[in-house]
């Protein structure tokens, strides 16, 4: 190769050189131009969704609201059927209180006396009825504490408690005995006992084991309580009552 040639293929080559040079340089251009465009995309996106925003909180709080308006509308409406009903029940109350009122003052509807009850036993008929029965052992007691009679009243009771009320004889014991006589005296001080129910609470046999001596016996009732009632209108209190050898006795009053 001349040198001609040469300096030919030197420029040739510059030239070329050029060409790719400046071909890459606009292929980055246009790169970055793709990437300045998506990138104003994002911002005009950007800048449309932060322009929408008050609206959106605006429509949001309302919404809101829109829903607390309607809880209370429904709490208010619960409140009023509620107030219907209760003013509804007093009505009902005070038309049969007024009903009631009338009949008092007719003279109809008077309370039942004590003594006009089924299950009533007057003070004057008390007797000393022995323990062959629940009803029989309580009539005793009530007659023994009229009559003040620590001994008859210490049988009504089993064990150590029947000895401690028998024990109240004694002279030493004075000063408790007649605590105990007043307090009898203000319990029987009513026209009479009424007694609202009995209840069977269990049975059995009366033998030391519990079982029958022979199988053809039946079971007994061995424990009952009896409900006492004093004064029409007045408390009910429950009388516990076991059966043993020497009969019915009280275990709690």
């Amino acid at each position: 190769m001349n040198r001609t040639r040469f300096i030919a293929a030197i420029v040739a080559l510059g030239a070329l050189g050029g060409i790719v040079k400046q071909r890459s340089a606009i292929a980055g251009l246009r790169e970055q131009n793709v990437i300045l465009r998506a990138t104003q995309e994002e911002v005009a996106k950007l800048k449309s969704e932060n322009a929408a925003l008050p609206t959106i909180r605006s429509s949001l709080t309302n919404q809101r609201s829109s829903e607390s308006n309607d809880s209370e509308l429904l709490r208010l409406r619960g409140e009023v059927s509620r107030f219907r009903v209760q003013q509804a029940e007093l009505n009902r109350l005070n038309e049969e209180n007024a009903r009631l009122v009338g009949k008092i003052l007719n003279g109809v509807g008077q309370p039942q006396k004590i003594s006009e009850m089924e299950g009533f036993v007057a003070k004057e008929s008390w007797v000393n009825a022995g323990f062959a029965t629940p009803e029989a052992a309580l009539q005793t007691f009530f007659w023994a504490a009229r009559e003040g009679d620590l001994t008859r009243l210490a049988d009504c009771f089993p064990g150590k408690d029947g000895q401690h009320l028998a024990a109240l004889n004694q002279p030493e014991l004075e000063q408790e005995r007649d605590k105990m006589l007043n307090d009898l005296r203000q319990m029987t001080s009513s026209e009479g006992f009424r007694i609202v129910e009995k209840v069977i609470q269990a049975e059995g046999f009366l033998t030391r084991s519990g079982e029958p001596p022979t199988g053809s016996e039946p079971r007994i009732p061995t424990k009952a309580l009896l409900r006492v009632q004093a004064v029409t209108g007045g408390a009910v209190w429950a009388v516990s009552l076991r059966l043993h050898a020497d009969g019915w006795k009280l275990k709690e009053f």
